[in-house]
């Protein structure tokens, strides 16, 4: 039994949400997977998402074991992060230590960060130090997912601002905008391949 941390952007999600349907497609296979609801997701505040993540995270509990002969993946944890969730993610590993220990995960998927400060307005975020964002202290494996016309970061930057600039593997998925359920995206079938195990399906 994996255990998923899913965590939402700017304004929370509706019921067509491609984070709802993943959550449910998780747990009916036997996942714990739920959406980590974050504090007045219209009015977002740094510190308050960070404590709210971050109680959840230390629930969830720290990276399994190695797999074992038979390969067997149970017991993982993995984090799926969309928009601010995402930003609010690569922040957690720039201050990671800080605050005190905290569970490494085992995969983590962003998916779409925004560019900040000017991305999304009434948010009191601030922008990320890049020297100082370290993804591989908070998880064993981290990779981004991007549109090409994304417009919170405009022509596809995320995959430059955020991939190059930190190292991980992108997966570019087209030009669907920012992927949520205007962009088409309630079910994501190949999210879900990934998040049980396929680490080639998001970019397929």
């Amino acid at each position: 039994m994996a255990r998923y941390l899913l965590l939402h952007g700017f304004g929370g999600v509706g019921a067509d949400h491609w984070l709802v349907w993943l959550s449910t497609e998780l747990r009916q296979r036997g996942h714990v997977a739920r959406i980590r609801k974050l504090p007045s997701p219209a009015a977002p505040e740094l510190d308050a998402w960070m404590a709210a993540m971050r109680a959840r995270l230390d629930v969830l509990g720290g990276a399994a074991a190695p797999l074992d002969e038979a390969g067997d993946a149970s017991g993982e944890l993995v984090v799926v992060a969309h928009s601010l969730g995402a930003r609010l993610w690569l922040q957690h590993t720039q201050e990671f230590g800080r605050g005190g220990p905290h569970p490494v995960a085992d995969r983590v998927a962003l998916v779409a960060p925004p560019r900040l400060p000017e991305g999304i307005p009434a948010t009191r975020f601030h922008d990320l130090d890049f020297e100082r964002v370290r993804p591989e202290l908070a998880a064993r494996e981290t990779r981004l997912v991007v549109s090409g016309n994304d417009p919170y970061w405009p022509q596809g930057g995320a995959a430059g601002g955020v991939g190059d600039a930190l190292g991980i593997p992108v997966d570019h998925v087209g030009d669907h905008g920012h992927l949520e359920p205007a962009d088409g995206y309630g079910p994501w079938p190949s999210m879900l391949a990934w998040c049980l195990g396929d680490a080639d399906a998001i970019g397929a």
